[in-house]
């Protein structure tokens, strides 16, 4: 039965998938993601016109939001928008073994911290001094923590238009030169992640992370790993055990 006040919402787009091997997993993902979720909470899915073919038989609420998409976290940015106060954004690689615990004394309530001296943190570091839009950004020398965004809820809104104009301000700079960038989804996490943080550090605002309430219980299949079928199983039978 659901009795949070906290309806989840997930955004969900088939353009964001390098190919169709990665979306038809990340497919399955959303939708067991969805199956174990609404357990506890209601759930609202953005998804747009090409995807919705994918996902119509969901007995989910759906809403269709066509932009385009460049980065991972465009289509995120632009349902945190949309966000009712009783609504919070969720990846879809993410599962709830209970009701997912909301602290609302906090600028920004979010997953987990992370360490910016990971690998995949620092080579888009390195690499992304080459183009103009890293002038929108501190790019850390040293150890900084990092704000992993899988769960995602604004409490202060200067916050969130901050964040919001910063990031476009980058996207927009990054497009400019799409011709001679990476190939996608490359700097995705670096332009969603640490444009967060560098607002986050400058202002001071408070952060709380779901990861550190030791009432919340879940599994975050982040990285490369959630690719890999047989591991994201081994990950998921505790969870389809409950669901027994």
């Amino acid at each position: 039965m659901v009795n949070s006040k906290w309806n989840l919402v997930y955004c969900f787009s088939k353009k964001l998938s390098v190919n169709d091997s990665a979306f038809q997993q990340i497919l399955h993902l959303l939708k067991k993601s969805i199956e174990y979720n609404r357990r506890f909470h209601n759930i609202k899915l953005y998804t747009d016109s090409n995807t919705y073919y994918y996902l119509k038989d969901l007995d989910v609420e759906i809403e269709i939001l066509d932009i385009d998409l460049f980065f991972l976290d465009d289509f995120k940015l632009k349902v945190l928008e949309k966000l009712k106060d009783n609504e919070i954004l969720i990846d879809v690689d993410i599962f709830l073994y209970s009701p997912l615990i909301v602290d609302s004394n906090c600028d920004l309530f979010a997953d987990h911290a992370d360490d910016s001296q990971r690998t995949w943190y620092v080579d888009d570091f390195k690499e992304a001094k080459k183009f103009k839009f890293s002038n929108f950004l501190n790019l850390p020398e040293v150890k900084k923590e990092m704000t992993n965004i899988g769960i995602l809820k604004f409490f202060n809104k200067n916050l969130l238009k901050e964040y919001i104009n910063l990031y476009n301000k980058i996207k927009d700079t990054a497009v400019s030169e799409k011709e001679i960038l990476p190939k996608f989804p490359k700097f995705s996490i670096l332009i969603g992640q640490l444009s967060l943080r560098n607002i986050i550090d400058r202002d001071n605002y408070k952060v709380k992370y779901a990861v550190s309430n030791p009432n919340n219980h879940y599994s975050h299949l982040a990285g490369e790993r959630k690719y890999d079928n047989d591991w994201v199983e081994s990950i998921l039978k505790p969870i389809k055990k409950n669901l027994l």
